[in-house]
Formats: structure tokens, sequence, C-alpha cells
């Protein structure tokens, strides 16, 4: 018999090891725990025993169940239909320095977004269209909802519609509206600098804006504009808070693929 104060371990090996339950008799038995059969990803244990010594059991199959979460929160994530698998192994990387830096550092925020999250570290993807921008954007969230964290893309003029909305309607209020923008572990606000740069466009970002930097929360920000004519759009109270907590500012300042693609392809047929 095996005693309760040696503890149990999880069991690694399906086949090589037992899971100890209580007896009635209040003695400790063993058995061979339940495995289940997953048709895609193989073996499953359907019971496991907590710190707390409780034997629970496992409807299905673990890693369906947090594909089925992911999944979800795709769903609910905005990413365009375009962009959701994007990834950082599909994206065309060439032998230019500064798209490599680019990259490196996409990936490198993505690995380390728990460190990023306790304090609020912000990223702003500005340059050229067509240079990955959107991609590498969108490839940080689809890796943060495959972890079962929260990720929204949005482009600044419907947050701007949005809130303006709530000032014809009265379904939501324009408080309840900032929260939903607030509320993703990651925000991804793409095509700033495409409006009229009016006043009131930039109190409308400012309290989206201002309201994560107040909940300690990341965001990434695309524009096609120059850095001098994005911060000219934004505004210094905007901008600074995107780059408190070490925010970065990732130049793409290459050419675009798609432009690469169509010189290739009149390139051929020339």
């Amino acid at each position: 018999m095996m005693e309760r104060s040696q503890g149990f371990e999880n069991i690694r090996d399906m086949g090589s090891r037992f899971l100890p339950f209580s007896a009635p008799s209040g003695q400790t038995s063993l058995r061979k725990p339940l495995v289940g059969e997953c048709d895609k990803h193989g073996p499953w244990m359907k019971e496991l025993r907590g710190e707390d010594g409780i034997v629970r059991v496992i409807p299905s199959c673990g890693k369906c169940i947090r594909e089925s979460r992911s999944g979800a929160l795709l769903g609910r994530a905005g990413i365009p239909l375009r962009f959701r698998e994007k990834t950082f192994e599909n994206f065309e990387l060439t032998s230019h320095i500064p798209q490599i830096n680019a990259f490196r550092m996409a990936k490198d925020y993505a690995a380390t977004f728990n460190e990023a999250s306790m304090v609020g570290k912000c990223l702003v993807f500005t340059g050229n269209t067509g240079t990955g921008k959107t991609h590498l954007a969108c490839a940080i969230a689809n890796e943060l909802l495959r972890q079962g964290k929260s990720a929204l893309f949005v482009r600044a003029y419907e947050v701007l519609r949005t809130i303006r909305d709530t000032w014809k309607s009265g379904e939501k209020t324009e408080l309840a509206v900032i929260r939903e923008f607030v509320a993703p572990d990651l925000l991804i606000l793409d095509e700033v600098g495409v409006q009229y740069g009016s006043e009131s466009e930039r109190i409308e970002l400012f309290k989206v804006v201002n309201g994560r930097y107040d909940e300690v929360k990341p965001m990434i920000m695309l524009s096609n504009l120059a850095i001098t004519r994005l911060l000219e759009y934004l505004g210094e109270r905007i901008y600074d808070r995107l780059l408190d907590a070490g925010g970065r500012v990732v130049t793409f300042d290459w050419k675009s693929w798609r432009s690469i693609n169509s010189e290739k392809i009149l390139g051929m047929e020339g």
C-alpha cells in the first residue's frame, strides 16, 4: 500500500503507472487509470487527481477542448478572413535586415506576452503598405488565441463609428463601448491615420488608448503614415502612452510585397 503522505504524481506514461484512488474503507487502492482514445490526437487521460486529492473526470480530449476554445475566441477576435491563418511560419522573410528585425521583434513580443501584459507594453507598426504589418500583428494575435488569451482586431474608423453610434442610439452607452475595446488581452488597432485627423477623432481614440493604459492592457497600432505624421495625427498624449513601459515603434520601410509580386508577373509575361 502507498502512504497518503507520499502524494500522487500525474501520470506521464499511461501504460506504466497507476493512479491511486481512495477505497471505501479509507485505504488506498491502486488500479489503472481510465484512458480515452481521440481520433485526432490519440490517447488522453479521462481521470486526473488534483492537488486536493480529488479525482476528476475529463469529459473529452484536452487538446480538442483547447482547440474548440481557441476557435471560439477567434470567432470573437474580428480578425479578417484573409489573415486568420497568418502565422510566423508562413511569413515571407527575405535577407533585408530591417524586415528580419521587425519579424524577430513581433515573434519575441508574442513569446513574452505574459511579461508585456504585466506592464502594458505596446507596439506601433508604421510604414509602407503591403510590407507585412497586418500579417505580423495577426500572427501575434493568432498565437495568443491558441494559448487561450483574448484578442481583438479592429480598424480605427470602426472604433470611431461604434463610439459615435452611441450618440444616436440608446442601445449602448459610450462608456460600455469603450469598455469592450479595453476588455481583450490584446487590441490591434489598424488603419490609424486614414481618417480626417480632427480633434474629435483624437479625443475618441484617446479614450480607448487611455482606457487600456489605465488597465495595463497592451495594444498594437498599425499605420501607413510615417512616424512624424503619425505623431502629428495622434497627438502627444496618445503617443506617449503607447511608448510607455518599453513600447516600441517598428518601421516597415521596405518595398510592398504586392508590388514585388506584380513586377515578377509582368517580368515573366514580358
